[in-house]
């Protein structure tokens, strides 16, 4: 693979020059919008981690960064190989399941009185 630093300085730069709209960066013309950006510091906070202004810069770069190897991969035609295809749905699915597992979960409500009979 060619990695082509200067790129990766390029669209650093326009992301810390960004203010806080609708995208993040945009990477070779396309955009990572803000939204996926809200959602890896959502998981991360869910972790334990505090947000910061430190900690967005830090995943809005790894972002962009891995938009331009995503870009370079789907260029080489690397997601039509038969294992990465497969590898893509199954990720697809299991996240789609995970989120109707979630949603599912927040529908249940178990009263203090059932936990005690229980217990």
């Amino acid at each position: 693979m060619t990695f082509k630093p200067a790129r990766l300085l390029v669209a650093l730069l326009a992301v810390a020059a960004m203010p806080a709209m609708a995208q993040v960066a945009t990477v070779n013309g396309k955009t990572i919008p803000s939204a996926r950006l809200e959602s890896v510091i959502k998981d991360v906070e869910a972790r334990g981690q505090k947000d910061s202004p430190e900690l967005r810069k830090q995943f809005a770069d790894k972002l962009v960064e891995l938009e331009l190897l995503s870009q370079e991969a789907e260029k080489r035609g690397l997601d039509k190989e038969g294992d990465v295809k497969e590898k893509i749905i199954l990720s697809r699915e299991n996240i789609l399941a995970n989120a109707l597992y979630q949603a599912q979960l927040k529908k249940v409500a178990v009263k203090d009185s059932d936990v005690a009979a229980e217990y």
